[in-house]
């Protein structure tokens, strides 16, 4: 059993590629994150994309890189985002709608364009937040772990 710092596992490239590498990853997962309404996707997804790209980005930038990216530590982002997902989902009731009850329409757009909304996407948005929150926390317990 090796004890102390370990050796680090980046290189040049790899943080060179992660200039890349993480806005994509974090385009998709927003494409993900608004498709998601109409097809499979949404937060979830959505969530687990973020978090794998942020597994990645720190593997290449070391140890302090979620803490500087993610200022607010996993635990109260955990809650901010439960929360966001409970209000979400319990709005419906005040309005004699039942629990977790979604509305959707369409907004004109210029051009002669249409978008589809959902009510959907702030619950949505509390999902990925908490997934996010849940993995970033875990990335940060096992690298304490090892380091």
């Amino acid at each position: 059993v090796q004890r102390g710092p370990q050796p680090a596992m980046t290189s040049s490239l790899f943080r060179t590629s992660m200039r890349l590498i993480l806005p994509v990853s974090l385009i998709f997962a927003a494409y993900l994150f608004f498709k998601g309404h109409n097809e499979p996707g949404g937060g979830f997804i959505a969530g687990l994309i973020v978090s794998v790209a942020l597994a990645v980005y720190r593997m290449a930038e070391g140890r302090n890189a979620l803490t500087t990216l993610l200022p607010i530590k996993p635990g109260p982002l955990a809650a901010i985002g439960l929360t966001i997902a409970l209000v979400t989902a319990m709005i419906p009731l005040l309005v004699g709608q039942p629990f977790l009850r979604s509305a959707t329409g369409y907004l004109r757009l210029p051009g002669d364009t249409e978008y589809h909304w959902a009510t959907v996407l702030p619950f949505d948005l509390g999902v990925m937040i908490v997934v996010i929150a849940v993995s970033v926390g875990v990335i940060n317990r096992l690298t304490e772990e090892l380091e």
